[in-house]
């Protein structure tokens, strides 16, 4: 509840001068290639079927522990302490509590969700089209071909789909007919 938010908050208050300071002696390179290898650390192991209040998989764990130790990686770059916190804050909101918002609604109403979703995804690309108009129409390309084009395919190709059997198969129970013996 609250409790828990407040104490989310006063402690990434209380950490952000920490974090500040965290990388000051490491290169700005090596920062870069380490948040982008935590980074796809976390695509290539986040839990997509997030299901279950708590997650049973070790590697949904990595992939928030990858999220949040990039983003800390960015934050300690930033000038300001007012700049971390809200930095590790945003990160934390999205990270941490967003999936089990997603999940909630999701469940409440599909549509809903639909709309929230579609939502992000534009005001993902309206936030990159003042900084870059190519990386704002390559964003929503990408965007339109993994959401249409991609399913698409795999609705097309599945009537090639073939059943390979071999001696790697479950074993199948074969019943025997019984004989009456009378």
């Amino acid at each position: 509840g609250a409790r828990r938010v407040a104490l989310l908050v006063v402690g990434t208050f209380l950490l952000s001068p920490l974090l500040q300071t965290l990388t000051r002696t490491i290169s700005s390179d090596t920062i870069a290639a380490t948040t982008a290898y935590a980074s796809l650390v976390h695509l290539a192991l986040h839990d997509y079927n997030f299901a279950a209040s708590v997650t049973d998989k070790l590697s949904g764990s990595l992939s928030l522990a990858a999220a949040i130790f990039a983003s800390i990686l960015l934050a300690s770059r930033l000038a300001t302490v007012l700049q971390v916190f809200s930095q590790v804050l945003v990160s934390l909101q999205a990270y941490l509590l967003l999936p089990y918002f997603q999940r909630s609604l999701a469940a409440a109403s599909p549509a809903a969700s639909a709309v929230a979703a579609a939502a992000v995804c534009a005001a993902g690309s309206v936030m990159l089209l003042p900084l870059s108009q190519a990386a704002a129409a390559a964003y929503c390309a990408a965007l339109s071909f993994v959401t249409f084009v991609c399913p698409f395919w795999l609705v097309r190709i599945h009537k090639f789909k073939a059943q390979i059997t071999g001696p790697w198969d479950e074993a199948a129970p074969q019943m025997l007919m019984s004989v009456d013996p009378s």
